[in-house]
């Protein structure tokens, strides 16, 4: 209906922004400031917004309250960044080293699963957090620095209501130590690349990240970003992460109104051989990116 197209056309500009954003980000950088990101005004109009948008709190807050508004009945509304469930499962599985091999003995698949804690790192209102849960990881936990989202999600759905935290991943200090398994971020830090200071935030992000992953954890984050602006970052030697890489090649549904935006996409990507906009019988496909970090067993920082 309506909303899904809205929705559709949304994810379109979403990622739009995305890469001229980090495209402005790496040709302003200089020796001792950032400068401020430009976008065109055509693409401002589009999204509404202003300068750095989506590391802003505001605009998330605004954003949310629009869509919640906006949704076609109450509690209903949920928006996807990048790709759904089913396209990392099988990622998520091989970091927590559960397979689909042992779906023989399910009792004890479920007790891998129940004795794994996961972390949703700026959950916004994905689906990703309520798919984690219902398959069978009933401890997955979610954050978001939005009181608008998170006092959604717990209102939307009360059973999982403790599940869904306010906090910001920039500040994760009330978290101890080793606590979790797997951290899962889709999109999360690519909002940080948008925002000034963003390199120094990205470390503080990824230094807390390293923090309270237990040993032999893992740190999966899905990004439009390619190898080559995003590994410059992941390397840092003080987290002592091994790091994985595979292409994520997600079909992006065409709608009236979001075929414009799928030529902007093709026009404005990152020409990366890893990074590619390709057409294949009439569909677009995008291709984001997977890094698995996994933090080796013998360190616990």
């Amino acid at each position: 209906g309506m909303v899904s197209t809205r929705l559709a056309a949304m994810a379109m500009v979403s990622i739009i922004v995305f890469l001229r954003c980090e495209d402005s980000f790496l040709k302003s950088k200089s020796r001792n400031r950032i400068q401020r990101i430009k976008l065109s005004k055509k693409t401002l109009m589009r999204i509404r917004g202003g300068e750095d948008l989506f590391a802003e709190k505001a605009y998330w807050e605004q954003r949310y309250k629009t869509e919640i508004e906006n949704s076609t009945s109450n509690l209903t509304t949920n928006f996807e960044w990048y790709c759904k469930y089913e396209s990392c499962k099988k990622y998520i599985y091989n970091a927590l080293n559960i397979s689909d091999a042992q779906i023989g003995n399910k009792s004890l698949i479920d007790e891998q699963k129940a004795a794994k804690k996961i972390l949703v790192l700026g959950c916004g209102n994905s689906n990703l957090s309520l798919e984690l849960l219902q398959d069978g990881f009933p401890q997955t936990e979610s954050i978001d620095y939005s009181d608008t989202i998170i006092n959604y999600m717990q209102k939307a759905h009360p059973s999982f209501a403790h599940k869904f935290l306010k906090m910001d991943m920039l500040n994760l200090s009330s978290i101890a130590n080793s606590s979790y398994n797997l951290l899962m971020d889709k999109g999360a830090l690519d909002a940080v690349f948008c925002g000034e200071n963003s390199f120094e935030n990205v470390k503080t992000a990824l230094t807390g990240f390293s923090r309270i992953l237990k040993p032999d954890g893992w740190y999966i984050m899905i990004t439009y970003g390619p190898k080559t602006v995003r590994l410059m970052h992941l390397n840092d030697p003080r987290f002592s992460w091994e790091i994985f890489y595979a292409p994520l090649d997600v079909a992006i549904e065409k709608s009236k109104d979001a075929t414009a935006s799928n030529e902007l996409i093709e026009k404005s990507s990152v020409k990366d051989d890893e990074d590619q906009t390709l057409l294949e019988h009439g569909d677009a496909v995008k291709r984001f990116h997977l890094y698995g970090m996994h933090k080796k067993p013998s360190v616990t920082v």
